[in-house]
């Protein structure tokens, strides 16, 4: 499986927060390289474009979908983190992955729609949860493996 993550976020953020995705994505990508069935591709974006929770739902939505690869049959599963500016403004980069980490975590609690009926969600959540969790005690003890 393909690993991906993006993010959106506040110009005041955006330093810290692309290079967070960044660092959770190259730990991740090693640890979901199996093949769980019908998606070949797992996307996450950290959003923190507004203040207002309801405004930033607002640009989260795009992004929680199960679709197509454009001009291909792959499928992709894409889901959205939600944040606030001011929640990040201090962070390091490496904190900004942690807080990823773990609200990717529980966003993967609630199962998406729509997924096809090859696709193993279940085994895809529990080697996710354990990646996150193991990335995020890495990076709160310091020892990241990478």
């Amino acid at each position: 499986m393909i690993i991906r993550f993006t993010a959106r976020a506040w110009y005041d953020v955006v330093k810290q927060v692309c290079e967070g995705v960044v660092l959770l994505e190259d730990a991740l990508q090693p640890m979901l390289g199996a093949d769980y069935g019908g998606i070949t591709q797992f996307s996450a974006v950290l959003v923190a474009m507004d203040s207002d929770q309801t405004e930033n739902a607002r640009f989260r939505k795009p992004f929680d979908k199960v679709g197509l690869c454009p001009g291909t049959d792959l499928r992709y599963l894409s889901m959205s983190v939600g944040f606030t500016p001011e929640e990040l403004l201090a962070m390091t980069p490496s904190q900004v992955a942690c807080a990823f980490a773990l609200r990717l975590k529980e966003g993967l609690a609630s199962r998406p729609k729509r997924l096809p009926r090859a696709f193993d969600y279940e085994r895809f959540y529990e080697d996710a949860s354990r990646a996150l969790d193991a990335f995020s005690h890495g990076h709160r003890t310091g020892v990241t493996g990478t």
